[in-house]
């Protein structure tokens, strides 16, 4: 039989998908999709992010593992080194590691700490992969959607994205479909 890939997300993924119209298509993939209470929590707007993960639970294809009193202890001290990470990242990690599943987020610390951990990490850029991949988004819109979110999240790993255009570009034949941009 074969197993469906576990994916515990983090805030900033779902975040970073509905700013750029794709949090839906992250629910068509091959996936069994997972995040914490802690996680939703910090999803307050806006409603149509609501909205579509609302759906998705009521659909079963987004889990959410609710801490009891006991694994909200555990989580206290849960990698206590780890000071910059919030109880809702280490809740992820912990989930993630618990369940032996794969975290999906675009958190460097959280990134960096857990594969120290043994855990498999992914970001936005493996989601728009997994896209193309199973062919819910062509290359051109996710081509338009990362430039979109290299626009608003700063954040990112730009050379990579700028390397992942460039792949995409070659991929579909486009010359200069990425607007030249400033090394961050």
């Amino acid at each position: 039989m074969l197993t469906r890939k576990i994916i515990i997300a983090d805030a900033n993924i779902f975040i970073d998908l509905a700013g750029i119209e794709k949090l839906g298509d992250l629910f068509l993939l091959p996936w069994s999709i997972h995040t914490t209470d802690f996680i939703l929590h910090e999803l307050k707007k806006p409603s149509d992010m609501q909205n579509t993960i609302q759906a998705a639970i009521k659909e079963n294809k987004l889990i959410v593992k609710t801490a009891s009193a006991s694994e909200i202890s555990n989580l206290l001290s849960f990698h206590p080194e780890c000071r910059s990470l919030s109880l809702a990242d280490k809740s992820i990690w912990k989930y993630a590691k618990d369940i032996q599943g794969s975290l999906l987020t675009n958190d460097m610390a959280l990134r960096k700490n857990a594969s120290h951990d043994g855990i498999t990490v992914y970001g936005i850029l493996s989601v728009l992969d997994a896209l193309i991949r199973n062919e819910i988004t062509s290359i051109s819109e996710c081509m338009n959607a990362l430039e979109k979110l290299m626009d608003r999240n700063r954040r990112l790993p730009m050379s990579k994205c700028r390397k992942r255009l460039e792949l995409w570009s070659q991929q579909t034949g486009a010359h200069n479909h990425s607007s030249s941009r400033e090394p961050v």
